[in-house]
């Protein structure tokens, strides 16, 4: 897996895209899509213009981790899903399962989502332990957009969206 740290990069320098955007001339819909690790690429121009503004080198902004991952969910019942994890590391793939509790907050507009360990060992639990607790910030949100896009389609009306986890070694 690899993606960038721009987000954490701004953050640590309390910049914001749009500031960066107006020192460099970089375009903030192409800055926010390298934050949030939407983008296919990154132009070479567009590397070096962020590495001499940040004083960085390629390697710090830039994170690699030889790990893949794929998530999917099963909806069981009303509120609650199975979230099914593929894991490949070294051509190797490990699946695990976790559960999704649904708390749906109509006057609010939200949902919060209650990832747990399943306690059942043919679920491989540790190996979900495992590639959390590997995981730096920014790939954990990563993570946590694929679990939200998969139930964004079906609670695309609420507009506030939390992922808490219980016993999976995330704070």
């Amino acid at each position: 897996m690899l993606f960038t740290n721009l987000n954490v990069l701004l953050a640590e320098r309390n910049l914001k895209i749009s500031k960066v955007s107006k020192d460099t001339g970089i375009s903030r819909t192409t800055l926010t899509s390298l934050c949030n690790n939407y983008s296919q690429g990154i132009q070479f121009d567009t590397l070096n213009t962020l590495c001499s503004y940040l004083r960085i080198t390629p390697n710090n902004f830039f994170c690699y981790i030889p790990v893949e991952y794929q998530v999917s969910i099963t909806k069981q019942d009303k509120t609650f899903y199975t979230v099914d994890f593929e894991i490949t590391r070294n051509h190797q793939i490990e699946t695990a399962t976790a559960f999704a509790d649904v708390d749906i907050d109509t006057d609010e507009k939200s949902i919060s989502v209650s990832l747990t360990l399943s306690p059942d060992k043919d679920d491989n639990s540790d190996v979900l332990k495992k590639f959390f607790s590997n995981l730096p910030v920014t790939a954990i949100s990563m993570v946590e957009d694929s679990i939200y896009n998969l139930f964004d389609t079906e609670f695309e009306q609420y507009e506030h969206f939390a992922i808490t986890y219980t016993n999976m070694l995330i704070e």
